[in-house]
């Protein structure tokens, strides 16, 4: 087991809190100096706690920070390491619950936290790299290849099993250039291919509604190694592979069931 961390609050007492927010003081229990997303743990964690610190440039930026830092304190406090992540929501939408105005950052900091503790995640993001650009330019090949067979049919004033051939051809092109439409939306992953095999990263959410609509919506936008579970009910999921544990947004109704969770994971491991 790697690291268990709760993103945003925590019912329980953690080992370590890293408090992040991008407003203008950023407060940690375990101090470190940031450029950027370039992160130093101080051997001594209390040394610079509560000092502020640099903004980060962006919310991309602050995600990547606090990622760095969680895997930092996994670094320096070792295998069994618990952290809580605060993300001030203070000047946001006031009309947003806590997980709406939470999600952005949540999406991101899952992403750089998923390249920092996961292994092979860095090598499978490389590799849908290389889809996307492949399937971009296959798409702009395919699109030259309808046009040019969309004129030849309206031009062509052969018998009807020509005419046929070339509908075939169409029927085929507009076939895969929903394919590679599909591949760029998902940012260069092939859900009919594509499959993740080692270390998960598990996220629960306060309620199965909230990771069902995860499920559906956060694929295109966190690496594969991500698991999707909920706080309560029946729990059927796998969770022999789990290398990182989230707790996104847990109310205090949850609080023993995260105990629950927490104490039953560090058993295992």
């Amino acid at each position: 087991m790697k690291i268990v961390v709760a993103a945003l609050a925590l019912a329980t007492a953690p080992l370590y809190t890293l408090a992040f927010a991008p407003a203008p003081l950023l407060k940690t229990a375990g101090s470190f100096a940031t450029s950027s997303s370039l992160l130093q743990l101080s051997s001594d964690p209390l040394v610079n706690a509560n000092k502020p610190t640099e903004l980060p440039d962006s919310l991309s930026d602050a995600a990547a920070i606090a990622a760095n830092a969680c895997h930092q304190l996994y670094l320096n406090g070792g295998s069994m390491t618990r952290c809580r992540v605060d993300f001030d929501t203070s000047i946001g939408d006031e009309t947003y619950t806590t997980l709406k105005s939470s999600t952005e950052f949540m999406q991101q900091f899952v992403s750089s936290l998923s390249l920092a503790c996961v292994e092979g995640v860095m090598q499978e993001k490389q590799r849908q790299v290389m889809k996307l650009m492949e399937a971009k330019a296959e798409l702009r090949d395919v699109q030259e290849q309808m046009d040019e067979a969309t004129a030849f049919a309206g031009d062509d004033e052969e018998g009807a099993e020509e005419s046929s051939e070339q509908s075939d051809v169409v029927d085929k092109l507009t076939q895969r250039e929903e394919e590679l439409m599909q591949i760029i939306a998902n940012q260069g992953f092939n859900p009919t291919t594509d499959s993740w095999d080692g270390s998960k990263l598990r996220i629960y959410f306060p309620d199965e509604g909230s990771a069902a609509l995860a499920r559906r919506d956060w694929k295109s936008e966190v690496p594969s190694c991500v698991e999707f579970s909920s706080c309560g009910g029946v729990q059927v999921a796998d969770t022999s592979k789990d290398s990182v544990v989230l707790f996104f947004c847990p109310r205090a109704s949850e609080a023993e069931f995260v105990e629950q969770i927490l104490y039953e994971t560090e058993e295992k491991r």
